[in-house]
């Protein structure tokens, strides 16, 4: 049983990655469907405090919960990453980035981060 269920993650792992486009392929660190951020501290930028001891699952690349660790659900499929410690602000990406407004960088990655609201 145990290496059937290994076989069909690994196929479902393999699709996955199939289905990402080689400019996202690039950004990818951690090649998993689902992704559990256990014991994170949770900055949501609404000026409240930060929440202490959360668990993130992240399937297929978008943010699925943010829950107290004590009672999350994490998946059994889950990668899991203990972040104890460690701030989680979600929906920030590349916090440092030089655009360059030019004719010639418009199709280049600084053009498709301004296309997509990053600036």
């Amino acid at each position: 049983m145990v290496a059937i269920n290994l076989l069909l993650m690994s196929a479902l792992f393999a699709q996955t990655m199939k289905s990402l486009s080689p400019e996202v392929h690039e950004y990818v660190k951690v090649e998993a469907p689902v992704i559990a951020l256990v014991h994170a501290r949770v900055i949501d930028g609404n000026g409240s405090a930060a929440r202490e001891n959360q668990t993130i699952i992240i399937r297929d690349g978008k943010i699925q919960s943010v829950s107290d660790a004590a009672t999350a659900s994490v998946p059994p499929d889950a990668m899991n990453f203990d972040v104890t410690g460690r701030s989680v602000i979600p929906g920030l990406i590349d916090m440092h980035g030089h655009m360059f407004y030019t004719a010639g960088n418009v199709f280049t990655r600084d053009g498709k981060l301004a296309a997509g609201g990053i600036t």
